[in-house]
């Protein structure tokens, strides 16, 4: 099956000096290593507990904002929050996520999530593109 954004990709590199890759995961929040995502929740104060990685195609943001949510005391459970109190904490998650988090993994537990050098792969191509 061809991906979802794969023309657009292609007329991307089509252009001098650009390079549009399709990734193997969801998004880059499923590169994400659930150690350095707990560490940066509890860098604010929350400590979020997670114990395995999440799948490669789950929706990362969402799932730690629920959690988040589950963890807070609020009475109100998540399926009853209107969609743009929902949305307003999926978006503080993926902030959170690709700020903090992504700050703070190591190039070991990125290794683990990123078996094939994927991501590794995109800084080689990146840097070659400066040349």
């Amino acid at each position: 099956a061809r991906a979802k954004y794969q023309n657009e990709a292609d007329q991307i590199n089509k252009r001098a000096k650009c390079k549009a890759l399709i990734t193997s995961k969801k998004e880059m929040e499923n590169y994400l290593h659930f150690q350095a995502i707990n560490d940066a929740y509890a860098q604010n104060g929350i400590a979020l507990a997670l114990a395995a990685n999440f799948a490669g195609f789950d929706d990362v943001p969402e799932l730690v904002a629920q959690r988040v949510h589950g963890l807070s005391g609020s009475p109100t459970p998540w399926g009853d929050l209107d969609e743009e109190k929902r949305d307003s904490k999926v978006s503080r998650a993926k902030a959170l996520l690709n700020n903090t988090a992504a700050g703070i993994i190591t190039k070991a537990l990125l290794a683990t999530m990123d078996n094939p050098g994927e991501v590794l792969g995109w800084f080689t191509q990146m840097k070659a593109l400066t040349i």
